[in-house]
């Protein structure tokens, strides 16, 4: 919908300003397309870039905590060695520990607040994990069902969220550019007038 907004009053713009060469256009009258299309832009378009500039951080950040929850996982996998008890595709792991030492529970510091707080956590049993799967819903999983939702949902964000979220903000950017490109126009056509 904004897309076509912006065609449309870039479209407006330009064919009051090109229309008609022979026909002057009074100063008043660019002065006052100047100030709607910088209105446009300042309450439209800036805004919609801001948008979508934090849109695609938040999934970058998203790529980046499930890349550290696989660096983890593998960690805690490091530890404990999978034991596959399923007969079809390993659907079944358990862990067994490798060396006595490896029976300690695990001691993890865990964020409790956007990075801003963090408390101490000991878990007896690292075999199934709780992991965000979006929406604010954690579900209980497998080490060996958590790296394979991770490796899947970082996939998933890579290769199909990511890009989207990337071209929605280069054609806002592309959009402000000419927008931009079309005030500074006006202007020098303001200036034209006003000089004559």
């Amino acid at each position: 919908d904004q897309e076509l907004v912006y065609v449309g009053l870039c479209f407006h713009v330009m064919k009051s300003i090109d229309e008609d060469d022979a026909v002057e256009h009074s100063t008043d009258e660019l002065s006052q397309k100047i100030q709607e299309y910088g209105l446009f832009v300042k309450n439209t378009l800036q805004p919609e870039l801001k948008a979508a500039v934090r849109a695609r951080e938040k999934v970058e950040d998203e790529i980046a905590e499930y890349d550290t929850l696989r660096q983890n996982l593998d960690l805690i996998s490091s530890r404990y060695e999978l034991v596959d008890s399923g007969s079809e595709g390993g659907s079944l792991v358990t862990l067994e520990t490798q060396t006595s030492e490896s029976k300690e529970p695990l001691e993890a510091m865990v964020d409790l607040g956007h990075g801003l707080l963090y408390c101490k956590a000991v878990v007896d049993d690292p075999s199934m994990i709780f992991v965000d799967v979006g929406m604010g819903l954690h579900v209980e999983l497998s080490l060996h069902e958590a790296k394979k939702f991770v490796k899947e949902r970082i996939s998933q964000l890579c290769n199909s969220v990511l890009p989207k979220r990337a071209d929605d903000a280069k054609l806002v950017a592309m959009h402000l550019e000419s927008s931009l490109f079309l005030l500074e126009s006006l202007g020098k056509e303001a200036r034209k007038q006003e000089e004559a």
